[in-house]
């Protein structure tokens, strides 16, 4: 899963590839055209001009946030069921059984009255993911404050933030990675691979997770945090940040060589193999489902895949729970309404967000459909 961090460079969005022909295809398509699974007429390029920012990890993470390759079976399973749906009516989605729990400090204690409704989210979404449910939404509607990790509403802020994940003009990816990843780069994006000599191993990485990501139909636009910060902005609500694009980037960019090439190579080989396909999968079935056992499995399994997935999520999520909960202990505590909405990959491990403020005395509840 790795979820979360930064979205692809800007030149993933148009790339071509050579199978015994040269085609051009925007990197959505990327996965399937790599296969042969999807005819190149149905993959229509964007602009040069379009662009991604850098936030996603996860989400995944880099998600933590991931998606995968598809098999021949999957494929043609997927297609079988769209036939058959097409000719059901439409229904009216079921509200996913999200994450949303309630903190509350102990009776007696140095806040009383504190509390708060944290709603855990994946870095992205996809239009079913809405209605979110009636609970989420009351929750919603009774904050005056809603805090979020990090404001990705502002494009122009987000390039800039986007600029330290780039190398210096002279420098050139292939001396940041191994002769073996380096390889594997080149054999999988042939000439094109030359595109992002400037982009840092780990922008790469997290751009080949979320072309698999959106091939299956995710969306950054519909991601659970952006929406609720716009709404919140229309709604006059209080937004506010308990981190910030810039400084996670900063620590994207702070990846030593070797974790920076272990992410990558990791990358690439799940890529190939279909692992990234598995991972996503699961993590949002689990997601959907509010199974946290099984979140808790596939985000662990995808946190641990490599050294790089492990610095990563320290500096992201397990190195930042203390401060965030700190936050979140002083936003309750001034009689604020608090609805937040972090990622799911602060519910992971020993420094999971929850097991600290129960460290603190509150009492967790989770809300539930």
């Amino acid at each position: 899963m790795l979820h979360v961090l930064p979205l692809p460079p800007a030149n993933f969005c148009h790339s071509s590839y050579a199978k015994g022909r040269e085609s051009k295809f925007l990197y959505i398509g990327f996965v399937r055209e790599l296969l042969n699974l999807t005819p190149l007429a149905s993959v229509q390029a964007r602009p040069q001009s379009f662009q991604f920012n850098f936030y996603f990890d996860y989400k995944m993470i880099s998600l933590r946030l991931s998606a995968t390759l598809i098999s021949h079976f999957l494929v043609a399973s997927f297609a079988t069921l769209t036939l058959a749906h097409a000719q059901t009516p439409p229904t009216k989605p079921t509200p996913p059984r999200v994450f949303l729990y309630e903190i509350i400090a102990p009776a007696g204690g140095e806040q009383p009255a504190a509390s708060a409704h944290l709603l855990f989210t994946l870095p992205f979404a996809k239009s079913d993911f809405y209605p979110l449910s009636d609970e989420v939404m009351q929750a919603y509607k009774n904050a005056d404050t809603v805090t979020i990790e990090a404001d990705i509403s502002d494009e122009r802020r987000n390039s800039a933030a986007a600029q330290v994940l780039r190398y210096a003009k002279k420098d050139h990816l292939k001396r940041h990675l191994t002769p073996t990843t380096w390889a594997s780069l080149n054999k999988m994006l042939g000439k094109q691979a030359q595109q992002f000599r400037n982009d840092h191993a780990t922008s790469v990485a997290m751009g080949l997770r979320m072309s698999v990501a959106m091939d299956f139909g995710y969306q950054v636009e519909l991601a659970t945090d952006l929406h609720f910060i716009r709404a919140a902005k229309h709604d006059g609500k209080s937004v506010v940040e308990l981190d910030s694009i810039e400084a996670r980037n900063q620590r994207l960019a702070s990846l030593s060589d070797k974790e920076a090439d272990a992410y990558l190579g990791a990358t690439l080989k799940a890529y190939q193999n279909g692992e990234l396909s598995k991972e996503t999968l699961a993590i949002e079935e689990a997601w959907r489902n509010g199974e946290q056992p099984a979140l808790t499995n596939a985000l662990s399994i995808a946190i641990n895949r490599d050294l790089g997935s492990q610095k990563i999520h320290a500096l992201l999520f397990a190195g930042r729970n203390p401060d965030i909960a700190e936050q979140l202990h002083q936003q309750a505590g001034q009689n604020k309404k608090v609805f937040a909405i972090l990622d799911v990959a602060r519910l992971v491990g020993e420094k999971s967000i929850l097991r600290i403020l129960e460290d603190k005395g509150y009492r967790i509840q989770r809300v539930t459909p």
